[in-house]
């Protein structure tokens, strides 16, 4: 192996470690300041919560509330009488005015 074959693999690998020989690919996302990146992280992982604790904070609710038919019951047996009478999306009602 000659000297201008190593220095031609060297510039070739410094080259690609760089990325200068790589073709990127750039989103918009990759223009905006961090500023703007942090806040919709934090938007995206509140949303998330809100939506995750939403089954309880519904049942919570009509516990409050009083609400006829949950007076006596607990937790456990208020999901199960949602999940009957209402389904999966009776347990997300008035979550987007929530997560808004």
């Amino acid at each position: 192996m000659s000297s201008s074959q190593g220095s031609t693999f060297s510039t070739n690998m410094a080259g690609f470690v760089d990325g200068s020989s790589a073709r990127k690919e750039v989103s918009y996302i990759d223009y905006l300041p961090v500023y703007v990146k942090e806040l919709i992280a934090g938007g995206a992982a509140g949303a998330f919560a809100k939506t995750a604790v939403a089954p309880l904070e519904r049942v919570k609710i009509l516990l409050q509330t009083r609400t006829e038919g949950f007076q006596s019951l607990g937790v456990y047996q208020s999901l199960k009488k949602v999940l009957k009478h209402e389904g999966v999306l009776g347990f997300y009602k008035g979550n987007g005015a929530s997560v808004l």
